[in-house]
């Protein structure tokens, strides 16, 4: 991870120094620190100190990164019509990993794709007394149980179109 960040670091030496690199490259090492589980990522204390006399600037940055954070807990919300006995199966892999960006994202994914869901947020308590068993809360919103679409349009080979397409 640190390499990562340093390769991401977007002022090389060499480079010429701007504001908004400054200000990017700073967000672009807490959001991957917090993609990466570390969800209490902050700065501990940034400098840039310029000297105009030979065009140079010395940065000075120490993020503190907090501790891991793993999931210890889930809860749902959101569920109506479905099951929470056949959602969670597939959300309790996450008991006990790091609360990584990726690793949300896959259980996400696994749950969207059972067709079930319009969407699917999995929320880790960034404020979790014990960030080594943070709660999370699983959030889904079930599809609707009958959907229609009607669809209108033109195609120079067949004409008019009409479309009308009734999901139970």
């Amino acid at each position: 991870l640190m390499q990562s960040l340093r390769n991401e670091w977007a002022l090389q030496p060499g480079r010429p120094f701007q504001q908004s690199t400054w200000d990017s490259a700073k967000n672009g090492v807490l959001a991957t620190l917090r993609r990466n589980g570390y969800l209490g990522a902050t700065w501990s204390g940034t400098a840039a100190q310029v000297n105009a006399d030979d065009n140079s600037v010395r940065l000075f940055v120490v993020a503190d990164s907090g501790p891991l954070y793993r999931i210890g807990s889930l809860r749902t919300a959101g569920l109506e019509r479905y099951d929470e006995g056949a959602v969670l199966p597939m959300a309790r892999e996450l008991i006990g990993k790091p609360a990584t960006e990726q690793v949300l994202r896959d259980v996400q994914d696994r749950l969207l794709n059972l067709g079930l869901f319009e969407s699917v947020v999995i929320d880790v308590d960034a404020a979790a007394a014990d960030p080594g068993a943070a709660p999370a809360l699983l959030a889904l919103r079930e599809l609707t149980l009958q959907q229609a679409t009607v669809g209108i349009g033109y195609a120079d080979s067949t004409g008019a179109q009409v479309t009308l397409e009734h999901t139970h």
